[in-house]
């Protein structure tokens, strides 16, 4: 029943996907037999990124391609501007795979780069049809000849303004202008992470960083007004916007912490008179769950023993001049030794 209805959908006419854009797949070429997994989920990621605009998407054999309506291609571009998993991308022209389409499609992109100031240009051709006639080396100087002789530009195979590329795969691509990308691998291949999102500098990079290493990436920020003005957290928002261009489906959650705070404030926890700063400082450790009161006198002088937080001259827990609370992880020495690996503790 299913073929029956398959037989009768409605063919995909690909005439009206006038637009052509390839990306180069870089790191993922290096993979072995899980290479189809990263391509997957890079196809995916474009996809959905694509979802308003009419474009076909696939993969092939070391390239990204994209073929859309002339009405899509700005989105098409925002699109491939934050794919992480491509080196780059640009907008190609295929033609059929014969000297004469593929020299015609040289000349135009040489009339384009010489309006853009360029004097010199290279040939750069890749043969992966290898039915095709002639070699790499033969299409450079077939191609060259078009524009050289004509005096349009001259060849400068070291350093020249203009670099146009030729690829002879199923059809013939020609393309000039490359647009780099934030290469990595595809988002989602590296399971999933929380970032907590401060404000600063540091975070957001870091977080951009993981998604160029395939992870896709949860933000969180604690919002504690009036301890924090609105002005931060119309900053975190801008941050997690900028970084949810790359991140496919990122979100940002909000926590009020407000209410944690004052509770902290009106158990002292050890601290009798609390300023903001102090305050702040002990939310801070309150949030990653470091308090002393969950450890065991045992757990408290092996952590002594092994590794006093800094600053810290007291050997013994009771006399423990630093407070309730402590930035150093505990690991018990059965776990360290290698026994009950399944018994950690977090002071």
């Amino acid at each position: 029943m299913r073929n029956k209805e398959n037989r009768h959908k409605k063919e995909i006419d690909f005439s009206i996907y006038t637009e052509t854009y390839l990306g180069k797949v870089g790191e993922l070429t290096l993979k072995g037999s899980n290479i189809k997994t990263f391509e997957k989920q890079l196809v995916n990621n474009l996809r959905t990124a694509l979802e308003t605009a009419d474009a076909k998407v696939k993969v092939l054999t070391g390239r990204l391609y994209v073929h859309c309506t002339k009405d899509s291609c700005g989105a098409v571009e925002f699109a491939l501007d934050h794919l992480l998993g491509i080196t780059g991308w640009a907008k190609v022209q295929n033609v059929e795979k014969t000297m004469e389409a593929i020299t015609e499609a040289v000349r135009v992109e040489g009339l384009k780069a010489k309006e853009l100031g360029a004097r010199t240009f290279k040939i750069d051709a890749r043969r992966e049809d290898k039915d095709f006639p002639l070699n790499s080396y033969e299409i450079c100087i077939q191609a060259a000849g078009i524009l050289f002789d004509d005096g349009t530009m001259d060849v400068d195979v070291k350093h020249p303004d203009c670099v146009i590329n030729v690829e002879v795969r199923d059809k013939a691509y020609v393309y000039c202008a490359q647009k780099k990308t934030g290469r990595g691998l595809p988002v989602g291949v590296s399971g999933k992470g929380l970032l907590l999102l401060s404000g600063g500098i540091d975070s957001p990079v870091a977080g951009y960083r993981m998604m160029r290493r395939g992870m896709r990436v949860e933000c969180v920020y604690f919002h504690s007004y009036p301890y924090t003005s609105e002005e931060a957290q119309k900053k975190v928002q801008d941050l997690a916007k900028t970084i949810a261009m790359y991140g496919m489906e990122t979100h940002l959650n909000i926590v009020p912490f407000t209410d944690v705070q004052m509770k902290i404030k009106q158990n002292g926890y050890g601290i009798d008179d609390c300023d903001e700063e102090g305050l702040a400082y002990i939310a801070s450790n309150f949030s990653e769950g470091c308090q002393h009161d969950r450890r065991t006198y045992r757990q408290r002088r092996n952590h002594h023993r092994r590794k006093p937080w800094a600053g810290c001259k007291s050997d013994k827990p009771e006399s423990c001049s630093h407070g309730k609370f402590c930035r150093i992880p505990f690991v018990s020495p059965a776990h360290r030794s290698g026994q009950g690996r399944n018994r950690k503790y977090s002071c």
